[in-house]
């Protein structure tokens, strides 16, 4: 129970910081901004559905994977954060990890 409040604390907590972090470090515009995180929700969705299928065919794995998976998406996103197209496609995969977090 704890490490799903961590999970998700974790999505949020960096979510709260994403524009002002692609804004100074990955130099975007704030139009581009609000189109890179728009496209973060829609990622969520087809993230949703691949989550609920993960889960159903190998819930342990997908459990014990993902907190990994997260955790080097954000260190991916430390190290190339200043790549304003490789912050966009990473955002894309964040908002994927998001709607699998989301189950």
């Amino acid at each position: 129970m704890i490490g799903v409040i961590l999970m998700n604390a974790s999505i949020f907590g960096v979510f709260s910081y994403a524009s002002d972090y692609l804004n100074n470090v990955s130099n975007m515009s704030w139009t581009v901004i609000s189109l890179v995180l728009f496209v973060y929700g829609l990622a969520n969705i087809p993230g949703s559905v691949i989550g609920g299928n993960l889960l159903s065919k190998m819930p342990l794995k997908t459990a014990v994977a993902y907190p990994i998976v997260l955790g080097l998406l954000y260190v991916i996103m430390a190290t190339l954060g200043t790549n304003p197209i490789m912050m966009a496609a990473i955002i894309l995969v964040w908002g994927v990890l998001g709607g699998i977090g989301a189950n």
